[in-house]
């Protein structure tokens, strides 16, 4: 396990957050916070992220949680997105990953709201996961923000 430090989201057959979903108050961090599950994960706690939309099949590779994408007509394998979740809103009993109330398991496809980012910020990343692809345009991490 590691702490990443550099910035950096999917329907899930349907897992989907949106500005339209409502949260009445607040969350808060969990504490202690997890060191033993297998996604990446960021502190924000209030509502908000960028405008970029991450869609693929939730995969649970080398010990860490991807999304692996596919476009139609699209014959080249695309490297595996690290979703960076928001830990205050996010669960994982082993199989499923559920996000402000919102559930997928592994294999389901997964829509996620936020942004690409090619540095990190407070992040914690699990030593399965992929390093970080610190090219501007190949950024393989998507920080996951809070719709609601």
């Amino acid at each position: 396990m590691r702490w990443a430090t550099a910035a950096g989201a999917g329907v899930v057959g349907a897992l989907t957050l949106c500005a339209a979903c409502s949260q009445a108050q607040r969350p808060s961090l969990p504490s202690p916070l997890p060191t033993d599950v297998p996604y990446a994960y960021h502190l924000q706690t209030e509502s908000g992220g960028d405008g970029a939309l991450l869609e693929g099949t939730l995969a649970l590779q080398d010990g860490c949680l991807v999304v692996l994408r596919s476009y139609e007509g699209l014959d080249d394998d695309l490297p595996p997105v690290v979703p960076v979740l928001p830990i205050a809103v996010t669960t994982w009993d082993g199989t499923t990953l559920t996000i402000n109330g919102e559930s997928a398991a592994v294999g389901e496809l997964i829509s996620v709201g936020g942004g690409y980012r090619p540095e990190t910020g407070d992040w914690f990343v699990p030593d399965g996961c992929p390093a970080l692809d610190e090219s501007p345009d190949g950024a393989n991490y998507f920080g996951v923000g809070i719709y609601g």
